[in-house]
């Protein structure tokens, strides 16, 4: 089980898929490991008040809320991630929690 969202990184697959929420300097589709992490870094530096949490985990979904510090007006960022032996596959964004 993960613990911080930082952990996140270390377990992208390297052919990693994220369909993304549009944003105005963000990459809506990701497609590598290399592109997802900066996605992620994106988010989190756009959280510094408050940061990710971890909402649910099981052995193969996560969902995790990212509290962005100026979000979208109705948006409440949320991510749910795929895992397949033990690495993130799928990421989908939500402007809610699913």
């Amino acid at each position: 089980m993960v613990s911080d969202v930082e952990e996140l990184r270390d377990l992208l697959h390297p052919d990693v898929t994220w369909i993304g929420f549009p944003g105005d300097d963000v990459t809506p589709l990701c497609r590598s490991k290399e592109e997802a992490t900066a996605r992620l870094d994106a988010l989190i530096d756009g959280a510094q008040r408050v940061p990710p949490e971890i909402l649910e985990q099981s052995d193969d979904r996560m969902v995790v809320r990212m509290h962005l510090d100026a979000p979208a007006e109705g948006i409440d960022l949320h991510e749910v991630l795929t895992l397949r032996n033990g690495l993130v596959w799928l990421i989908e964004d939500y402007p809610e929690r699913p």
